[in-house]
């Protein structure tokens, strides 16, 4: 894709998700949202961006559409100057299908311990993505919103999984960024 010099794309992932989706795979079924702990985090990271304007010019803020990013990007929309937050499944972390709910001990159990790019054309589960699926999707999603806005900054609230595309396709990682083992703060950018 051709891009625009100058523009800026800043993902902020997401606050502490509800216990439950941070002990399970929660998808678009469980997702439950942000705790208080992690309302605090992002509300802290809007009083940061607040008092030092470093996201102002911002034309847009868009998250997923599971509970735990929307709640995010609706407590930073205000100190980005009151934009709406536009939704995308594209967005979202990757898909886990019919696992959605299970504890992590019951997913290995069932299906086996998956990494980022271990067996990466396996879906996590049946209905689920497979790690390529999930890169080339969130990849798409990323050029698309870049694209929507050329030369602009550009906030996402997203996931750990967003984050993890973004450097394994923009940096051109190899081997679909299977040796990457990073793992983002709550509330980072």
């Amino acid at each position: 894709s051709e891009l625009q010099r100058g523009w800026r794309l800043v993902i902020v992932r997401r606050g502490a998700a509800d216990r439950k989706a941070e002990d399970t795979l929660g998808g678009h079924l469980t997702c439950k949202g942000l705790t208080k702990h992690g309302r605090r985090q992002v509300e802290a990271l809007a009083n940061r961006l607040e008092r030092t304007g470093e996201m102002k010019g911002s034309v847009a803020i868009y998250s997923s559409v599971l509970a735990r990013a929307v709640e995010t990007a609706e407590i930073l929309a205000p100190v980005l100057g009151n934009l709406p937050v536009q939704q995308t499944c594209d967005l979202c972390e990757r898909h886990v299908g019919e696992a959605d709910g299970m504890t992590w001990t019951e997913y290995e159990a069932r299906y086996g311990a998956l990494k980022p790019g271990d067996a990466p054309e396996r879906e996590m589960a049946p209905g689920g993505e497979s790690w390529i699926g999930f890169l080339d999707r969130a990849e798409a999603a990323l050029y698309a919103v870049m694209a929507r806005h050329p030369g602009e900054l550009v906030v996402i609230a997203g996931h750990g999984g967003i984050v993890g595309t973004s450097m394994v396709r923009f940096l051109e990682l190899p081997g679909h960024g299977s040796h990457l083992r990073g793992h983002p703060d709550n509330s980072s950018i």
